[in-house]
């Protein structure tokens, strides 16, 4: 709905008219504001490429310091768990080896080690234990 003016008021809306002028000034100025914009643009990407090869080496360093790092913790915790992991399947497969050609080897006449066994614990003395005499109970 459009506004209703009083009858006797005879005000006539405005209209307003752009003159050639102001639409030049308006170019003008959004012309003058893009070149700043591209200017200060330049300048921002030439100080960032100026300070890519620094950039670049603090990454390179932090990286190699963090290898470093992962290195010694894996020389640490991971190598030596391995080779006891390493050394026991090793020494269980030899044994394997040997028991199921040990038959083999007899029948061809090759003298072969002496089947290793594992360490046997000695085992503890018992010490005798004291007999107690009970006292017959007394009939009540």
């Amino acid at each position: 709905m459009s506004k209703q003016t009083k009858a006797g008021s005879g005000k006539r809306p405005t209209e307003t008219r752009t003159a050639a002028r102001d639409v030049l000034l308006a170019g003008i100025g959004a012309a003058s504001l893009l070149r700043k914009n591209a200017n200060q643009a330049i300048a921002d990407a030439s100080a960032a490429i100026d300070h890519l090869p620094v950039k670049t080496a603090d990454f390179a360093d932090a990286v190699a310091e963090r290898t470093h790092a992962f290195r010694i913790e894996f020389s640490k915790r991971i190598v030596p768990s391995l080779g006891r992991r390493v050394k026991a399947m090793a020494t269980e497969g030899v044994a394997s080896v040997e028991s199921r050609l040990q038959p083999l080897l007899k029948k061809l006449g090759v003298k072969t080690s002496a089947a290793k066994t594992g360490k046997r614990r000695k085992t503890a003395a018992k010490s005798t234990a004291k007999r107690t005499v009970r006292k017959p109970r007394k009939a009540a």
